[in-house]
C-alpha cells in the first residue's frame, strides 16, 4: 500500500514536472514568435523607408529579416498585409505611447490641454520625422491603387478605438464647459480636423521637407504646423469671436 502511494506520489510529480516543461516551451515559443515578428516588422519599416513600398517585395522582407519566404507568409499574408501592420504598430504601438501618458495627466482647462496637445505633437513631429514620412508613404500607396474594400476595413480597424481622438473630444466638451472654448463645437467633427491635420502636416514636411524649403523659401517648414497650431486655438478659444 505504501508502494503503491508513494509510485502515485511519484507519477504526480513527473506529471506536474511535463506540464511545467510544456508551459515553459510554450511560452519560450510564444516569446520567440514575437521577437521574430517584430524582427519582420523592423525589416519591412526599413526597406519600405529606403525603398519605397511600391519597389518592395515579399522576397525582399524575407532577406532582410533573415527568415525564409514560408516563415514571412505564416505572420503576413502580402507586402500590403504587412505595412498594414506596419501602420498600425506605429500609430498604436509608437507614436500614441510617445505622448498619452503627458497629454493625459496635463491639469487645466479645455483650452489648454488641446493647445499642449498641440505643442507636443509638433515636438513628436520635429523628433521623429520617420514615424510621419513612413505613413505618408504607406497613405499614398494604398490611397493610388484603390485600396480594395477589406484593405479598407482594416484601415478603419487601427483608428477606431484611437485615444488621441477620444482625448480631443473630451478636452473640447471640457472647455466648451469651462467656458474656455466657443460653444456648440462639433465634438467629432473637429477632434477629427485637428487629428488628420496635424498628421497630414507631418507627413509632407517628412517627406518632402528639403522641397518645401526651397518652394516656399521656408528656414524652417515645421513652422507651418506651428502656423497652423496657433490659428486652430485662435478659432477655437471663446474670445476669439
Amino acid at each position: 500500500m505504501d508502494i503503491v502511494r508513494h509510485m502515485s506520489h511519484y507519477k504526480t510529480s513527473v506529471s506536474g514536472k511535463d506540464m511545467s516543461t510544456i508551459e515553459f516551451r510554450e511560452k519560450e515559443r510564444e516569446e520567440n514568435k514575437d521577437k521574430r515578428q517584430n524582427i519582420i516588422l523592423m525589416a519591412g519599416m526599413d526597406l519600405f523607408l529606403e525603398q519605397g513600398l511600391a519597389e518592395v517585395n515579399m522576397k525582399d522582407v524575407a532577406r532582410k529579416a533573415a527568415v525564409s519566404r514560408a516563415t514571412l507568409y505564416r505572420y503576413y499574408s502580402s507586402k500590403e498585409d504587412l505595412a498594414l501592420a506596419i501602420e498600425h504598430h506605429l500609430y498604436l504601438d509608437v507614436l500614441v505611447p510617445k505622448f498619452s501618458p503627458g497629454i493625459l495627466s496635463f491639469s487645466g482647462n479645455g483650452y489648454e490641454k488641446i493647445e499642449n496637445y498641440l505643442m507636443t505633437f509638433i515636438g513628436i513631429i520635429e523628433m521623429h520625422p520617420e514615424i510621419f514620412k513612413l505613413s505618408g508613404a504607406m497613405d499614398h500607396y494604398f490611397n493610388y491603387r484603390q485600396r480594395p474594400e477589406d484593405v479598407a476595413r482594416k484601415m478603419k480597424t487601427i483608428f477606431q478605438d484611437d485615444p488621441t481622438v477620444e482625448f480631443l473630444k473630451s478636452a473640447l466638451q471640457e472647455g466648451m464647459d469651462d467656458g474656455s472654448l466657443q460653444p456648440g463645437l462639433n465634438l467629432r467633427l473637429t477632434a477629427y480636423t485637428i487629428d488628420q491635420t496635424i498628421i497630414s502636416l507631418g507627413q509632407r514636411i517628412a517627406s518632402r521637407k528639403e522641397e518645401m524649403t526651397f518652394e516656399f523659401n521656408l528656414e524652417s517648414p515645421e513652422d507651418m504646423v506651428m502656423v497652423f497650431a496657433r490659428t486652430m486655438l485662435a478659432g477655437l478659444k471663446k474670445d476669439s469671436l
